[in-house]
């Protein structure tokens, strides 16, 4: 789908649809204390993933487990598989399945899927803090599950913590108890999932894109979101008021990034550097090069180098043609971009805002921006 976008500034409300992270995160633990998970329309394409992945999963199914191109869903399910059954086999789109895999299971790769054979087994996990937090995130849920005793040692600082500290918060509303120890985390095995209501909040890396609105001259009431937040990415609604700094570590907010990177090109004569954005590469593409990509044809300047990103304030952008990649992430920054260009911002792929905020292109028409589809 390809959609044209005319410049003008958003008015009125919005409500955030609930937090992808913590949607997973929740649905595996009520599904693990027996609760068997409800998919619903208004699911974002991941979360649904991850809803009928955990059906195929405790149903007993050798039906391969679809993740579609939700990494979270892949990384958080496998581990769960590996204390249930000798062999699964997961498929989903050719980018998810190239992304980096967990380094503690034996996998082999099958055409479109691939095969998980083995069973986890209690005892010491040791995993670098630069790799994904997911493959952290899936042990935490699976290995209290085992009879005996884990742990989990990192051999270098966690990346994203924001996301280990979401993942530990829904483990202990649930009854799972995981100590802190040293480098690492320490836990015991034999626990069972105890059901409790968890209320979901609303997406703060969705909301980062209204906030950046905001401080571009729209003016939005985003509801849904609460401060303080079990989410990382609540940091944008702080920097959208105190300003950016001339150097920012996004570490620990990879979805915002590219919310960050559109506020930056559009603070003039201001030049912003956005460190440790390397996490950015193993997403759902290449970000670092594909933001670059994404403001070039608008008027932005955007370069990236190692682990950093470089981004060049102005005034206004142009407009122009953005390629989304089907990234839902680029997606939502050109949109907002059209908030502050000169001429209109036509966005190809605009459907893959429906792998996290689905109702996105309605909520835009809501706040007043005027959407061609081409």
């Amino acid at each position: 789908m390809d959609l044209k976008l005319y410049p003008g500034k958003l008015r009125g409300s919005v409500t955030m649809p609930p937090s992808k992270s913590l949607h997973h995160r929740v649905l595996i633990a009520s599904a693990l204390s027996g609760r068997m998970p409800y998919c619903t329309n208004d699911m974002g394409d991941d979360v649904r993933n991850t809803c009928l992945g955990l059906q195929t999963l405790l149903s007993g199914s050798d039906v391969p487990i679809d993740c579609g191109e939700s990494g979270t869903t892949l990384r958080l399910l496998l581990p769960l598989a590996m204390t249930m059954r000798d062999e699964t086999c997961f498929c989903g789109t050719e980018r998810l399945l190239s992304r980096p895999m967990p380094p503690y299971a034996a996998i082999a790769q099958e055409g479109d899927h691939i095969r998980v054979t083995g069973r986890l087994t209690a005892g010491e996990y040791r995993i670098s803090g630069r790799l994904p937090s997911q493959f952290i995130s899936g042990l935490l849920f699976a290995l209290p599950l085992l009879t005996g005793d884990s742990t989990i040692v990192l051999t270098e600082p966690l990346d994203s913590l924001g996301y280990i500290n979401m993942t530990l918060q829904v483990l202990e509303r649930f009854g799972i108890v995981v100590e802190e120890a040293g480098c690492g985390y320490r836990v015991p095995g034999g626990q069972r999932y105890r059901y409790a209501e968890m209320p979901i909040e609303g997406d703060w890396s969705a909301a980062s894109n209204f906030f950046v609105a905001n401080a571009l001259g729209s003016e939005i009431t985003v509801n849904g979101v609460e401060t303080p937040s079990v989410q990382a990415d609540s940091l944008v609604a702080r920097l959208v008021e105190e300003g950016l700094p001339k150097w920012l570590d996004v570490a620990d907010v990879p979805d915002s990034v590219p919310a960050l990177v559109l506020l930056a090109a559009l603070t003039p004569g201001h030049t912003t550097v956005l460190h440790h954005a390397g996490r950015s590469r193993i997403k759902e593409l290449n970000r670092l090069r594909s933001m670059s990509k994404a403001l070039k044809p608008l008027g932005g300047t955007v370069m990236y180098t190692g682990e950093s990103l470089f981004v060049f304030g102005r005034e206004i952008l142009a407009g122009g043609e953005v390629d989304t990649l089907c990234d839902h992430r680029i997606a939502m920054m050109a949109a907002i971009a059209a908030t502050r260009s000169a001429d209109s911002v036509i966005i190809h792929g605009a459907e893959c805002v429906s792998k996290s905020y689905p109702a996105f292109w309605n909520d835009l028409r809501t706040l007043g921006m005027r959407i061609e589809e081409l």
